[in-house]
């Protein structure tokens, strides 16, 4: 961490890393549409609180116009937006404690309330519904994880990607930019093609698939199809011992719920028992005493 708390390896001196971050502060490659991609970020909870920004983020949003106007009008798109986050950065970096201290005390205030928001959330049906989407999400992403065997046959491409392949120069040279945007104008392309010229691609697919079938059962019976199972069922494995572990959590968090209550009715009637205890041993004392004041006056009359 530097002296303005953000590691200069992954964020540059804009507190941002320019390489990942396209001309919206989003690198393309890794979002989908959705602004999300899936297999990188994870899910997003739509019901959920929005999470508070940092000191950091505040201020630059709030400073962004002013940022542009020092940057001035010779750069544009991606280029300006990398310039404006460098800036910001060093503005940020050369911001006295003081300043800083009240960008700090608003992200504060709005993470206590996120804090609170959150906690509240968690007690909803949607919240306990995003979890089984989460594990699930989770579950498939470990699977993915384990990495192919180098000798497994590779998938021929669909007759669409084969098209898409073949398109995709025209398609940038006819002026379309980013992956959302060609994706879609291929998706359009695609669509306006008759069936016989989508049947010349979709042949070669087919094609190919016939021989990739030959060979990925051939492979099935190689050691490394038979390791790279191993590997697989490990990972299984591990998602039910999870699964055995949530529930058995889930399950006594219930019961220390109930606890309580029945102790304190335990509690009580022990109390109750004490004090009936208390009061009885205090009259059977009570009584002997008056006994064996008796038996000393009645002692004290016969020998008179």
């Amino acid at each position: 961490m530097g002296s303005s708390g953000i590691n200069a390896e992954y964020m540059g001196s804009s507190g941002i890393n320019a390489e990942y971050m396209g001309s919206s502060g989003i690198n393309a490659e890794y979002m989908g549409s959705s602004g999300i991609n899936a297999e990188y970020m994870g899910l997003r909870d739509e019901n959920a609180p929005k999470r508070p920004l940092s000191s950091y983020m505040m201020w630059s949003q709030s400073a962004r116009d002013q940022l542009a106007k020092e940057v001035g009008n010779d750069l544009e798109g991606r280029d300006k937006s990398v310039a404006i986050m460098k800036l910001a950065g060093v503005k940020w970096g050369e911001m006295s404690d003081g300043d800083k201290e009240k960008w700090e005390t608003k992200s504060a205030k709005a993470k206590k309330k996120y804090t609170k928001a959150m906690d509240a959330y968690k007690q909803t049906d949607e919240y306990a519904e995003f979890q089984k989407l989460k594990v699930k999400h989770n579950n498939k992403s470990a699977l993915k994880a384990v990495a192919e065997p180098e000798g497994k046959p590779k998938r021929p491409a669909s007759g669409y990607m084969r098209f898409m392949q073949k398109e995709r120069s025209k398609i940038v040279s006819d002026g379309f930019e980013g992956i959302s945007a060609i994706g879609k104008e291929a998706g359009r392309r695609w669509g306006a093609l008759s069936d016989a010229k989508k049947d010349k691609f979709q042949q070669a697919y087919r094609d190919e698939m016939e021989d990739y079938n030959k060979d990925i059962e051939e492979w099935k019976a190689t050691d490394e199809y038979a390791e790279y199972q191993d590997e697989l069922k490990a990972v299984r494995q591990k998602i039910k011992k999870d699964a055995k572990r949530r529930r058995s959590e889930e399950a006594s968090s219930e019961e220390s719920v109930e606890r309580p209550k029945k102790r304190a009715k335990t509690s009580k009637s022990r109390s109750r028992s004490k004090s009936k205890g208390k009061g009885k041993s205090k009259l059977k004392k009570a009584k002997g005493k008056r006994s064996r004041s008796r038996s000393k006056s009645g002692k004290g009359k016969r020998k008179k």
